[in-house]
């Protein structure tokens, strides 16, 4: 069964490809099945040309391109399918690992690569040290010489990106079924180049989509103020890769982490033929240095020194290195990932193991509870071609042209560039949890509220009884004082009652001798009049 990997992309790049190379032709270029690409495509209402458009077009009939609805959502996940392919291997005695290189051989390596372009399209690449140099003149002459697709390999981009380049410097492209009719033998008159007075040249690194000059288009670093941003794109340009030798010196950090790998392996012995896949939930053991469990003996020289490549160079611009073989660009912590690739052969069955299984046959025909010996199919072998991976999905890695080294100035660009999104989502974080803090502060300042406003209701009510006891013995003390003939222990008791009703009143607070000031805002319990209990002992 297919496996998927859930992808962003471009909501308006992806309406754009549709209505520029058909539904079907964008869904085989993204590698997403034709069906879900169908339902991506309405679950985030991008509309898909019909049939009868292209039949229309086909024809020249005039057609009228759907709009894009507007959306708050600017991505969209498409699935994409995960395949892998499996590296074929004859023996596994015949393995070679890539050892660190020589000057000659990356200087050779690199011009190897362009010749083999120039002699496969016939046109010269205009690039140098990973970086394309994007000429109006040139790239109009080039889209219509042949298909876009083909300019964007010879540039090593893809062909979104020489959409864009060809929209930043006002080029015109050729329309949809150009090349279809060119091929059948009609003739289509070539729209001419437009005069522009604005940029005629961009330039930009190979391999990705963004553009690296100083025009309005920009997408690398523009984060960046111009200086920063001129000094880590000269630095990507000029990085070399430092070689292993004699004069060498690595970073101390590597230094420490090579002697903690040597250290680890006397007490932590590897199956070197196992599977290096970690499943997600697998601890790592605690100590485990760094590049240990990914990348074979051979190889960790080339490794370290690559690197150590890195580490100089971003320390040359300010950053810092940790002991976890971490970076501090910017005042952000970006981490990256170093593998080596392995190479999957049929597992030789050992002299051990083959005695395992004849042992198992005899118990077998025994005993029903014999236990067949686990004993893998495959084996797992470091095949030399390394990996490093800054994104999550995307990675820098040796390929039968190229060599990972040759690409240290895009990996350097997408560790600026991984900052500041790493710095945008702390500073979301922390946006969050000032709000939240601010909401804890808010909801912890009308709960005060409401408590104290609880408090004096209560009180108010507890007074307001006290006020109504007090207007009750008044009463009293008015209907005992209309009495004929009162005495004079009638006219005491009177006055008497009188300050008792004092007493009770909140709004006169008579200070009794003997029962002191009545607490008026308290409940009725409190305010109880309870009798003196005296004890001999």
């Amino acid at each position: 069964m297919a496996k998927y990997k859930m992808t962003a992309f471009s909501r308006q790049e992806i309406y754009d490809e549709v209505w520029l190379n058909s539904t079907s032709r964008t869904a085989k270029k993204y590698d997403v099945p034709y069906q879900k690409f169908k339902e991506s495509c309405e679950k985030y209402n991008i509309p898909l040309p019909s049939n009868s458009y292209w039949a229309s077009l086909s024809v020249g009939k005039k057609v009228e391109k759907t709009p894009l609805p507007e959306s708050e959502i600017t991505e969209i996940l498409l699935p994409v399918t995960d395949r892998s392919k499996p590296v074929t291997v004859q023996k596994k005695a015949q393995q070679k690992t890539l050892k660190p290189l020589k000057v000659e051989q990356t200087t050779v390596s690199t011009e190897k690569q362009k010749s083999m372009l120039e002699e496969e399209y016939g046109i010269k690449t205009n690039t140098e040290n990973g970086i394309n140099t994007y000429d109006r003149n040139t790239l109009y002459k080039e889209i219509w010489n042949e298909p876009i697709t083909k300019v964007a390999k010879k540039y090593g981009v893809s062909d979104v990106m020489i959409h864009k380049i060809c929209k930043s410097l006002n080029i015109p492209k050729p329309p949809v079924g150009y090349w279809r009719k060119i091929e059948t033998g009609h003739h289509v008159p070539q729209i001419p180049l437009p005069p522009s007075n604005d940029v005629t040249t961009k330039t930009g690194l190979r391999s990705t989509d963004t553009v690296i000059d100083g025009s309005p288009n920009k997408a690398i670093l523009d984060f960046l103020s111009d200086d920063e941003k001129q000094k880590v794109i000269s630095a990507a340009q000029k990085i070399i890769f430092n070689l292993s030798d004699e004069s060498t010196i690595l970073h101390p950090v590597l230094k420490a982490n090579k002697a903690k790998i040597n250290s680890w392996e006397k007490d932590h012995k590897r199956d070197i033929s196992a599977s290096r896949k970690r499943d997600r939930y697998y601890s790592i053991p605690k100590g485990e240095p760094p590049l240990y469990y990914d990348i074979s003996d051979e190889s960790l020289p080339r490794v370290h020194c690559l690197i150590d490549t890195l580490f100089k160079c971003v320390e040359s611009l300010g950053g810092k290195t940790n002991d976890d073989l971490s970076l501090e660009i910017r005042g952000e912590t970006v981490t990256f990932r170093v593998i080596e690739s392995e190479s999957k052969i049929v597992h030789v069955k050992t002299k051990e193991e083959l005695r395992e299984l004849e042992k198992y046959e005899k118990e077998k025909q025994k005993y029903k509870w014999a236990s067949k010996p686990q004993i893998r199919s495959w084996d797992y072998i470091f095949n030399g071609k390394i990996k490093l991976c800054v994104f999550e999905g995307k990675y820098y890695k040796d390929t039968n042209t190229s060599l990972i080294e040759n690409q240290l100035g895009n990996i350097l660009i997408d560790l600026y560039e991984k900052s500041e999104i790493i710095k945008a989502e702390r500073k979301k974080r922390e946006e969050e949890e000032r709000r939240r803090e601010e909401e804890r502060r808010k909801e912890e300042e009308l709960r005060r509220m409401r408590d104290n406003e609880i408090d004096r209701t209560i009180a108010l009510v507890n007074e307001a009884e006290d006020f109504a006891v007090a207007c009750k013995i008044r009463k009293y003390i008015e209907a005992v004082s209309s009495k004929p003939n009162l005495t004079d222990e009638d006219k005491k008791w009177i006055e008497w009652a009188k300050n008792k009703a004092d007493w009770y009143d909140p709004t006169v607070k008579l200070n009794d001798d003997l029962l002191g000031e009545r607490e008026h805002s308290k409940d009725e319990e409190s305010k109880k009049l309870k009798k003196s209990r005296y004890s001999w002992w």
